[in-house]
């Protein structure tokens, strides 16, 4: 019983460990130009849409 637990402890350690590796690793677009310009155009193109508007805020407020 006692192996059974250090085992299932075990594998939930390493799962974290794991979920932690791969999202160190995930890609971010703060700096990305591209990503900038988009934001840009949608804005632009909805600018009653209160959810792309929070949305927009929230990035820029990221970018500090």
């Amino acid at each position: 019983m006692i192996k059974r637990l250090v085992l299932i402890i075990g594998f939930l350690i390493l799962g974290l460990l794991f979920q932690g590796i791969s999202l160190a690793e995930t890609e971010n677009y703060c700096d990305d130009p591209d990503s900038w310009k988009e934001w840009e155009e949608l804005i632009q193109k909805y600018p009653t849409d209160m959810e792309v508007q929070a949305l927009h805020a929230l990035t820029k407020e990221r970018e500090r």
